[in-house]
């Protein structure tokens, strides 16, 4: 299980993927900046504790073009799933994934 968080001015549209496809999807308001541990309760409270734990998630991954919320959510990131997540923005290599 990936967890993958799209970070716009408007929305953060959050989706979980296994064995590449998206199992399930969220959207939050991009609200006003929030703490690492606001973040990291939301984000427990919506993928569920069993995912949101370390070990819960083989990797998480952020694309960001809100410079503000992005140091607070890739450090929830870091707390609910045990890792830094991925970084993906415009100097990233793509594709990321593995070819079959």
């Amino acid at each position: 299980m990936i967890v993958v968080f799209d970070v716009g001015n408007s929305e953060i549209t959050i989706g979980t993927f296994n064995k590449g496809e998206l199992v399930s999807h969220w959207r939050l308001t991009t609200a006003a900046p929030r703490t690492a541990d606001e973040l990291a309760l939301l984000i427990r409270s919506i993928v569920g504790p069993k995912i949101a734990s370390p070990g819960g998630a083989e990797g998480s991954a952020i694309c960001s073009v809100v410079p503000a919320i992005t140091p607070m959510l890739a450090e929830a990131c870091e707390m609910c799933f045990g890792h830094k997540p991925i970084m993906i923005d415009a100097r990233a290599k793509l594709p990321m994934c593995k070819s079959p």
